[in-house]
Parts: structure tokens; C-alpha cells; sequence
């Protein structure tokens, strides 16, 4: 049987470090049995990394279009000569729900519905029977 390999991109980030931090600590026989490499941008992590047990490769960042895109044609072309499935899943950390996200523009974070102008009819409906209330028991 072959040895599974893995590749984690952004292994000292929140969600990459998170998964790897899962993978680590796992005592499943076959995630034991990965064979785990993760991208990191310094040589500290890779050395901090191949201390756990993984292979740290240095690199300069996924902004690179052409290496993101040989890193999609590498798992094209692995899956054609091996005939087994290549799986590439993409997540995005949080500053894509920050006010500045990548787009460098300002986010509308606001909901803008009609639940307050209905609030608002209701509440002056509320009040004006409690009024009509009042004034007919004034009345008896």
C-alpha cells in the first residue's frame, strides 16, 4: 500500500495550524500514517515543523499566481500517472469577514430590511389601543 502524502499550505496559520495541530495529536492509524508536508514562509517553522515530524518547505507565498497554478497542474499531473485522485481544498481565513478584506475595499457589513419601521408601527399600534383602552374605561 502507498504511503498517502499531504500537502498543507498555511501550516502555521489559524486554520492550517488548527488541522495540523488535529492531525498531530491524532491516534488513527491512518492519519499516522500520512506523510505530511506543509508550505511555511520561514525556515524557523519548517525547522520548528520537521522537528514534529513533517516536512517543512520553504516558500514565498500563494500570492505567486504561477506557483499556485503548479501546485493545481502537479496534483493534474499526479493523478494521471497514478490513476489516484487528487484532492485540492481551498479555505479562506478571516480576513475575508474583516472590514478590509483582500479587495483592500471598505465591507457593508449592515442588514437593511424593514424590521424597524414595522417595530415601530407596531409599537404606536400597541400604544394607541392602550390609549382607546383608557379612555373607555375613563368613560364607564
Amino acid at each position: 500500500m502507498s504511503t498517502t502524502t499531504l500537502l498543507i499550505t498555511g501550516a502555521t496559520g489559524y486554520i492550517g495550524g488548527s488541522i495540523l495541530s488535529n492531525l498531530f495529536e491524532s491516534s488513527n492509524p491512518h492519519v499516522k500514517a500520512l506523510r505530511i508536508s506543509t508550505l511555511v514562509r520561514k525556515q524557523e517553522q519548517a525547522d520548528l515543523l520537521k522537528a514534529k515530524g513533517f516536512n517543512g518547505i520553504v516558500f514565498s507565498g500563494l500570492d505567486d499566481t504561477a506557483a499556485a497554478s503548479a501546485i493545481i497542474r502537479g496534483l493534474a499531473d499526479r493523478q494521471k500517472a497514478t490513476g489516484n485522485k487528487s484532492v485540492l481544498t481551498h479555505t479562506s481565513g478571516t480576513s475575508s469577514i474583516g472590514d478590509r478584506p483582500i479587495t483592500r475595499r471598505y465591507t457593508e457589513t449592515r442588514v437593511f430590511d424593514d424590521v424597524q419601521a414595522y417595530l415601530r408601527a407596531r409599537e404606536d399600534f400597541e400604544d394607541s389601543f392602550v390609549l382607546e383602552w383608557n379612555y373607555l374605561a375613563k368613560e364607564s
